[in-house]
């Protein structure tokens, strides 16, 4: 090991903590097998090019097993049975990086017995990640793998939030994405982010989630701005009400959102507001006054272009979107 790290430190392949030389069985119980992880010798790039090289150790000497050309610099993770089903596994990442960031591959090898085969569903990419591994939950066996990030240091992302994916092998078979967890934020603009998602789910999980939620953005006076509209909190948390009067509306509460809709003081959400209840009160059906809210929200772009631009790593919104329940 020592005479190898210092032959190809020499030749380049190792260099600045780049590349690494890694000792483990992997065709068999006691076998001294190598995963090597070289670098380009002749890149004068700050992530230059790696490569993944596995050799099986034997009486003969050692035998190439398996390779991998990445796209940027390759850095394993694990040699282990990761999912406890009997066959070694490699672990290992690819990683690029632009102008402002770098983006990691997550890859999993699985050794059969006479190839190595791909343990993963797709080619799991992440922004400025770091991996982690911890026992699966119910879902998977062995370890799960955990890719913290997804911050791209770009000004026209606009606000972000990192966030946790969780990757298992349910019942040992290739890992899959089994959850996603976004980290906390103060600001607002997240907590309405993450109530549009429950209310966009009323059809499967009701308006309870969205109600909730809606209620905790209006209610949580440590939440902060963090985009570029005018009168940001007030506006946001204006949208919350006209969002909440919605959802208690489908709930079959019109006596609940009557008593919100007084408290909407920006103009343009309140104009939404009273084309929703006007509707309703007429029509006696959520569905539509939902149809005219986006009549209203068409001729009417103030009632939701202070959520259009948030920048690109957030979700895009147009009339349609501010009140979708006919869709």
């Amino acid at each position: 090991m020592a005479d190898l790290t210092a032959w190809l430190t020499g030749c380049g392949a190792l260099k600045d903590k780049l590349g690494s030389i890694t000792q483990a069985p992997i065709h068999a119980a006691n076998g001294s097998d190598l995963v090597v992880v070289l670098v380009d010798p002749a890149s004068d790039q700050l992530i230059p090019r790696g490569m993944l090289l596995v050799y099986f150790g034997g009486a003969d000497g050692y035998v190439l097993a398996g390779e991998a050309d990445g796209a940027g610099q390759i850095a394993l993770l694990r040699v282990d049975d990761l999912n406890q089903d009997g066959k070694p596994d490699l672990s290992y990442t690819d990683t690029s990086c632009g102008a402002h960031t770098c983006f990691s591959t997550l890859f999993v090898d699985s050794w059969d017995g006479s190839s190595f085969r791909d343990w993963i569903e797709g080619q799991p990419t992440m922004a400025s990640a770091t991996y982690s591994f911890q026992k699966a939950g119910p879902t998977g066996q062995g370890q799960a793998i955990l890719a913290h990030g997804g911050v791209i240091s770009s000004v026209g992302a606009g606000p972000q939030r990192a966030w946790t994916e969780t990757y298992v092998s349910p019942q040992g078979g290739p890992y899959k994405l089994a959850g996603q967890e976004f980290d906390r934020s103060q600001c607002l603009y997240f907590a309405i982010v993450d109530a549009n998602k429950k209310f966009d789910a009323w059809a499967k999980d009701g308006f309870g989630p969205a109600i909730d939620a809606y209620q905790a953005a209006i209610d949580d006076t440590s939440l902060t701005a963090c985009g570029t509209i005018t009168n940001e909190l007030a506006t946001l948390r204006d949208y919350a009400r006209f969002r909440l009067m919605v959802s208690d509306v489908g709930n079959g509460k019109p006596v609940a959102a009557g008593k919100v809709q007084p408290a909407i003081t920006t103009p343009a959400v309140a104009g939404a507001a009273k084309a929703f209840m006007d509707s309703f009160n007429s029509s006696h059906s959520a569905i539509q006054a939902s149809r005219d809210t986006t009549d209203y929200a068409i001729a009417h772009p103030d009632a939701w272009n202070y959520l259009a631009d948030w920048g690109y790593s957030n979700p895009t919104f147009a009339a349609g979107d501010l009140c979708p329940l006919a869709n």
